[in-house]
């Protein structure tokens, strides 16, 4: 949510009524001194608050949305750590893959047979690209195909280290 309440897409569109309000639950936790982590991609994500002026300043409707309540697309909710990606699923896909990894946990690691499940649900479910506004199986412009092939690179990273660390 931006300072207003208002939750925008990446052409700083009013998104409310289809988003989960997520904001209340990191604000709750950072009441609990549980600790947090945000990853984007575009700058409407949640912790990107972290980097609001950036984001005001140098992505397009960051400042002035496209929905007329004044309030731009930067987040007002912080977190602890921000992460960036170039897409924020291959973020926590590269994130997910490296704590498995040192954990030791297996089943964690990114797969992509489980990713192409969830891709296919997503669809069956009517849940649209927040870059395309359709409901077509990609992920933030990317399509299917570029999904899995990430999936694959990361569960392989992962893999290699535990090869070695067994």
């Amino acid at each position: 949510m931006n300072e207003k309440g208002v939750i925008h897409n990446m052409a700083g569109k009013d998104t409310n009524a289809a988003q989960a309000k997520l904001d209340a639950i990191f604000r709750l936790a950072q009441e609990k001194r549980i600790w947090t982590l945000g990853i984007g991609d575009g700058g409407n994500e949640i912790g990107m608050a972290n980097i609001a002026d950036c984001v005001r300043d140098s992505i397009p409707f960051g400042r002035e949305c496209a929905c007329g309540c004044g309030g731009g697309l930067a987040p007002s909710t912080p977190v602890d750590l921000v992460m960036t990606a170039a897409v924020s699923n291959w973020g926590a896909y590269a994130l997910s893959g490296m704590l498995a990894s040192i954990s030791r946990m297996i089943e964690a690691v990114p797969d992509p047979a489980r990713e192409k499940r969830v891709l296919e649900a997503s669809v069956a479910a009517g849940f649209h690209d927040a870059m395309y506004g359709e409901v077509c199986g990609s992920v933030d412009g990317s399509p299917k195909e570029t999904q899995l092939a990430i999936v694959q690179l990361m569960q392989d990273a992962a893999m290699q280290y535990f090869k070695r660390n067994v």
